[in-house]
């Protein structure tokens, strides 16, 4: 029972290890008469975070800061 649950697991972390490293494209094509942005030939919204250059909301793990990238 647990050589097949360890086999399992292992081949579970196997999977999504190999699946990481799938290579991705991205490029710059027309869609519906616009240029769009398509990741593995699928078109993507362009969006883009950066955090604030204002004070008390300059770092990451900060609490304004991580406001905003929870509502972005």
């Amino acid at each position: 029972m647990m050589k097949l649950f360890f086999l399992q697991i292992c081949s579970l972390v196997f999977s999504v290890f190999v699946n990481a490293q799938v290579a991705k494209t991205a490029a710059v094509k027309q869609h519906l008469g616009r240029p769009a942005l398509f990741v593995n030939d699928k078109v993507e919204a362009p969006a883009f975070y950066s955090l604030t250059h204002a004070y008390g909301g300059r770092w990451s793990w900060e609490e304004v800061a991580q406001r905003n990238i929870k509502i972005f």
